[in-house]
C-alpha cells in the first residue's frame, strides 16, 4: 500500500509513455516501412488511441494532484509552467500545467499533429503536439499542447508531490 493517494510511479509510468509514443512514432513507422500497405494505418490508430487514454489519464490525475497543493496553500515549482497556448477569440496566452489539464479534461475535439512522409496516408507519423478544441460559456477555445513540455511539467509535479508527504498522505 503506497503512502500516496495517487501511485506517483504510476503517474509518471503514464506521463513517459505518452512522451515516449510521440518520440518513437516515426520511428515505428520507418521500421514497418518494408511492409507499408493500407494495412499499416493500424499501427497510427493504435498509437493515437493510447495518446488520447494516456492524456485524460494523466491531466486528471495531475490537476487532483495540483488540487492537493492548492488545499495547503502550497504553490508547487515548474521548469517554466508552459505546456501550450491557448487561443480565444480575442487572445492568446501560454497554457500552465493546470490550465493544460484543464483544456484536456473538457476538450470536445483532439487533433494530432502529424507528419505524411511522401504523400502517403500510411505513413504519417505524430508530431510532439496536439490541438485540442472546446467551448467555455458558450465561446470557442482552441489550445496547441506541446507534449514534451507537459510531460516535463507533469514530472516536475509529481516529483514534488512524491517529496512532499504532507500533501501526499492527506
Amino acid at each position: 500500500m503506497s503512502k500516496y493517494l495517487f501511485d506517483e510511479i504510476e503517474v509518471s509510468k503514464e506521463l513517459v509513455i505518452l512522451l515516449a509514443i510521440f518520440n518513437s512514432s516515426n520511428a515505428n513507422h520507418k521500421l514497418l516501412d518494408p511492409l507499408a500497405t493500407d494495412n499499416l494505418l493500424p499501427i497510427y490508430y493504435t498509437e493515437w488511441n493510447i495518446i488520447q487514454e494516456k492524456l485524460i489519464s494523466t491531466a486528471i490525475k495531475l490537476r487532483m494532484i495540483d488540487d492537493q497543493f492548492k488545499k495547503l496553500s502550497k504553490e508547487p515549482v515548474f521548469l517554466n509552467n508552459k505546456t501550450g497556448v491557448l487561443k480565444t477569440k480575442n487572445k492568446t496566452i501560454d497554457l500552465t500545467l493546470r490550465e493544460a489539464c484543464n483544456k484536456i479534461i473538457h476538450a470536445v475535439k483532439f487533433s494530432p499533429k502529424n507528419y505524411t512522409r511522401n504523400g502517403l496516408e500510411s505513413r504519417k507519423h505524430f508530431l510532439p503536439k496536439v490541438n485540442l478544441e472546446g467551448d467555455y460559456h458558450k465561446k470557442g477555445w482552441k489550445a496547441t499542447l506541446d507534449i514534451k513540455k507537459y510531460v516535463s511539467e507533469g514530472l516536475c509535479l509529481v516529483k514534488q508531490y512524491d517529496e512532499d508527504w504532507e500533501i501526499s498522505t492527506r
